[in-house]
């Protein structure tokens, strides 16, 4: 009874607009014909006012939208259903009527209810169908504002996040060029330790000219129109895999393919380089039967990039995930719907699978 009587309660909160306006509206014409002609029972009020009030919401929520009001079967559909509506509406509220007077719950003047009770009843259906009429097309109005309303703000939203991933873009961008030393006094330090140590520690030396060589690629992607040559990416790559791999020793077990049929494509810079640099910063590179693999395909129309690692169990870096969310803004951004992403565990490995519906360039 607790949860009935809650229930009936939270209906009434929702709807109180309407039980306030059928509240005001019973009370101006009950008070406006009792002046004028005479008050009648509280039954009779009752039974009138709750089938003008069913009809109201019967004709505006069932029969306007199965006259489907915006096309043009509404030129047939909407007066046959609402001619049907009063066929019902008028013999029904007839017969509760005749049936609330033999009980004596409703006064009926038997000559009076002989010459104007149809003509009466009538013309109040059609007065109820019109005022819920104009319900349904205003309601339908302030729905349809509501709705591009919020149209609106997702575009605008949308918009704003556009902008906002161009501006991160731009402060990364500014902040990595500030925080460069002099590229030309960077390059020419490390050509003098390059020279120092090429006789003496080959490998070192080796090293800081593959280092060099990295750093210098990063430096000029920034003054580019922010696409990069595939076949350049893919060296950048080589040149890291090999820094790594002297780092190590040449014991870790990693596989790079490349097959191009489209040597001109071009791409977003360092989309690349962020997935292998998360297979050296979280994948197990030391089991020789299990290598890591990045396998690049650039056939018509499509860039496909794939790479696979075992996951390192003993954990000395973050998750993938901050390098991979970055990817998906830039490749929104930059492509759209025209670049798909997915990452995943599969088999103790973890999967990326990278696809860019690209042009030549």
């Amino acid at each position: 009874m607790k949860s009935l009587f809650r229930y009936f309660f939270d209906f009434i909160l929702r709807h109180r607009i309407h039980f306030i306006g059928w509240l005001c509206f019973i009370a101006y014409e009950v008070i406006t014909v009792g002046l004028i002609q005479r008050f009648v029972s509280f039954g009779h009020y009752a039974a009138y006012y709750v089938f003008n009030i069913l009809l109201f919401y019967v004709h505006a929520h069932i029969v306007l939208p199965a006259a489907k009001m915006k096309t043009k079967m509404a030129f047939w559909r909407f007066p046959l259903f609402t001619v049907l509506e009063l066929a019902v509406y008028i013999p029904t509220l007839t017969f509760t009527v005749l049936m609330l007077n033999k009980y004596n719950i409703v006064a009926i003047d038997h000559v009076e209810w002989k010459m104007n009770y149809l003509t009466s009843i009538g013309y109040r259906g059609i007065y109820f169908i019109m005022f819920s009429t104009g319900y349904f097309f205003v309601m339908n109005y302030l729905n349809q504002r509501r709705l591009a309303a919020i149209l609106e703000k997702q575009s605008l939203m949308t918009i704003i996040e556009k902008q906002q991933i161009e501006k991160d873009l731009v402060t990364s961008r500014h902040a990595h060029l500030k925080a460069q030393i002099n590229p030309h006094f960077l390059f020419n330090t490390l050509n003098f330790i390059y020279t120092s140590t090429r006789k003496k520690a080959p490998e070192a030396a080796e090293a800081i000219m593959t280092l060099s060589d990295i750093m210098r690629y990063a430096i000029d992607e920034m003054s580019t129109d922010n696409m990069s040559g595939l076949e350049e990416e893919i060296e950048h790559v080589e040149q890291l895999i090999r820094l790594h791999q002297i780092k190590a020793g040449n014991e870790l077990n990693i596989q790079l393919s490349f097959e191009n049929n489209r040597p001109n494509y071009r791409i977003i810079p360092f989309v690349l380089i962020t997935l292998v640099e998360n297979i050296f910063k979280h994948g197990d590179l030391t089991i020789q039967t299990d290598p890591a693999t990045i396998d690049i395909f650039a056939t018509k129309g499509q860039i496909i990039i794939k790479t696979q690692n075992r996951i390192n169990l003993i954990r000395e870096h973050t998750s993938h995930h901050i390098g991979l969310d970055n990817i998906k803004k830039r490749l929104d951004t930059a492509y759209g719907e025209k670049a798909r992403i997915s990452a995943g565990i599969t088999n103790q490995h973890y999967v990326v699978d990278l696809t860019i519906e690209s042009d030549l360039d």
